[in-house]
Parts: structure tokens; C-alpha cells; sequence
């Protein structure tokens, strides 16, 4: 950070505002060849089979990050003939890769940034800078768990292809061919990959969760508790009947518990060793977990929370979060 700059000039709100709507977009362009790739067979992709591709994707799987081009090996003889149709129909597909890894670099320079800068956030104290945080977070694992639920197979078939054919034809790696094969196999464990992004921005993250708490709960709150706590009663005060009600958090009533939700959910997971010493944040994931079944990712696309996260916690060896969780499950399947 340069000295004497003020945390205001490096736009953190526009910067969130904009990689917010193109983590979207990207979101939408990976969904949709997700789709396409699970109808690789119909030859909607515009690639020849994978049967057909078999030799060739076998070798790409033993030597993906060092495809060795200048051999000419006999298993890509047949894509090196074909590069001219190959080429065209890969591109589109391996763009979407890049632009991950180009997305995934400005979010993490952002939040490293955004540590840096000493801000405080609270979702009843600055809502919209906290509200761009937390849906930035979400919407980045959001892209990177859709990414690890494509089949590595095929993953390996487009960036690898892609890969051989533009070096056969520069004479050169792809320059972001190197840092794709390691993002590829680096999020085949999404959660423990993202865990160790995450481990630097968890001070931050931690802090916007916990102002979620006295929210979230009040927004959940059932009838018989409303009723309990006499507010939906009319006549419990009558003193007060014609003062009109005032709120400072009027904006956080628009928010839907479904975002407050995945917001609790998928920050607990990415800084579990700080979310589950933090009561409120502990609390909040329980409850969020016991309300849901499902954690939706985007559109159709879904994960089922306790059995990632249950396999997450075991595998982080946090073996008491993990039992709570299993009890979460139990209690969600009987909602």
C-alpha cells in the first residue's frame, strides 16, 4: 500500500460492485458449459468423442502439466492433424478457464487489500460494504466448488487439448497454461484449498459473520416467539401505540434469508478453525445448517452441506464441529 494513502482511494466499493457482477457472469458461462460437457456425446460440443479422444486424454492425464509437444508422441498425432477444427471449437471452452483464474486473481488482490486497509464491517453499520464482502466471498467459492463438481477427466480433455495444440502451433506453452493445470488439480478438494486462501482474510470475514448474528436470528424467528416476545401484539404497550417505529437497519429487512444463509454457511466452512472458537458464528452455522438440506451454488446447482462439510470438518481433524453437524443433519431431515 502506498504510504499516506487513505483506504477510500483504492475504491473498494466499486471494485466489489464490479467483480461481484462479473463473478456472475462468469458463474453463468461455467454453468452453462458444465451443461454442455455432461452432453459431450450428442457432439453439441462440437468435439469428437470422448472414446475417440481416449488415447489422447489418457496421456494428457499422466503428463497434464507437462505436455511434451516437441516429441510429437503417438497418442496426440491424431489431434495435432485436426488442430485447425479442433482449435475454434476448444477455445470458447478454455477462455471460460482463463477467465477463472484472471477472476480469481483480482478477488484475492481485492480482499488481501481490503485486510490491509483496517476497515470494520457490520451489517447493520455499513451494509453495503459489508453486503459486497460477504456476496463477493460467496460467489467466488460458489464459482470454485462449481468448477470442482465438473468431471476432472474433462476438465483435463479442454485445458489440455487446448494446451498441446497452441504450443504445437506458437511453439510455446500457453502463458497461462501452467497456472491453469495447477488450479485444475489444486481444486479437486475445493474446501481445502479455499481454507488455505482464506486463512489471512478470516479476521475480516469472522468480523461481518458475527454482526450477522443478532439479525439472522431475529429473521428467522418463529411465530410462537414473536408472540412470546409480545411483538406482534398491539396492546402490549399501550403507552406506545402512536410513537412511530424506528429502525436503523431498515435495508437489512431487504436481504433474503437464503443469502444470509449461504453467506453463514460458506464463510463458516472457509475459516472453520476461527468460525467454530467464535460462539456467534458457531451458533448461526448450526441453526443454518439445521434449516437446509441443500446449499444452492447457482441455479440448479447444488451441494448437500452435511455431507461436504461433515468430510471438510473430519478431514481438518475438528472432529466436535463435525459431530454437531451430523446431529444438524438429522434435525434437517426431519424438518
Amino acid at each position: 500500500m502506498s504510504r499516506g494513502m487513505h483506504h477510500t482511494q483504492f475504491k473498494l466499493a466499486e471494485k466489489l460492485t464490479i467483480l461481484n457482477h462479473r463473478g456472475i457472469g462468469i458463474l453463468t458461462r461455467l454453468y452453462n458449459d458444465k451443461k454442455v460437457y455432461g452432453r459431450w456425446e450428442s457432439q453439441e460440443i462440437g468435439l469428437p468423442s470422448l472414446q475417440e479422444l481416449k488415447p489422447a486424454i489418457d496421456y494428457l492425464q499422466r503428463r497434464f502439466q507437462a505436455i511434451d509437444a516437441k516429441s510429437n508422441p503417438r497418442e496426440l498425432q491424431g489431434v495435432a492433424n485436426s488442430k485447425d477444427s479442433l482449435k475454434p471449437a476448444l477455445s470458447k471452452y478454455f477462455d471460460t478457464f482463463v477467465d477463472i483464474l484472471d477472476y480469481k486473481d483480482h478477488v484475492q488482490e481485492l480482499l488481501t487489500t481490503m485486510d490491509t486497509c483496517g476497515l470494520y464491517l457490520s451489517i447493520t453499520t455499513n451494509i453495503e460494504l459489508t453486503k459486497n464482502y460477504l456476496q463477493i466471498v460467496s460467489t467466488y467459492a460458489s464459482l470454485m466448488l462449481l468448477l470442482s463438481k465438473i468431471e476432472h477427466r474433462r476438465c483435463v480433455a479442454i485445458v489440455g487439448l487446448y494446451g498441446f495444440i497452441y504450443e504445437i502451433s506458437h511453439g510455446q506453452y500457453h502463458p497461462h497454461y501452467p497456472r491453469l493445470t495447477q488450479m485444475i488439480i489444486d481444486y479437486e478438494n475445493p474446501l481445502k484449498k479455499l481454507v488455505e486462501e482464506f486463512n489471512t482474510h478470516s479476521p475480516l470475514l469472522i468480523q461481518a459473520l458475527v454482526s450477522l448474528e443478532p439479525f439472522y436470528n431475529r429473521r428467522i424467528a418463529t411465530a410462537a416467539q414473536l408472540r412470546t416476545a409480545q411483538l406482534m401484539s398491539l396492546t402490549s404497550q399501550p403507552q406506545t401505540m402512536l410513537n412511530p417505529a424506528r429502525t436503523e437497519v431498515i435495508l437489512c429487512e431487504y436481504l433474503p434469508v437464503e443469502a444470509l444463509e449461504k453467506w453463514i454457511i460458506l464463510g463458516a466452512l472457509l475459516c472453520p478453525a476461527a468460525a467454530f472458537s467464535e460462539d456467534h458464528v458457531a451458533a448461526i452455522f448450526r441453526t443454518a445448517s439445521q434449516r437446509n438440506w441443500t446449499l444452492a451454488l447457482f441455479r440448479d446447482e447444488v451441494v448437500y452441506i452435511h455431507d461436504l462439510a461433515e468430510s471438510h470438518l473430519r478431514g481438518l481433524k475438528m472432529k466436535r464441529p463435525a459431530a454437531e453437524l451430523r446431529e444438524s443433519a438429522t434435525t434437517a431431515a426431519n424438518a
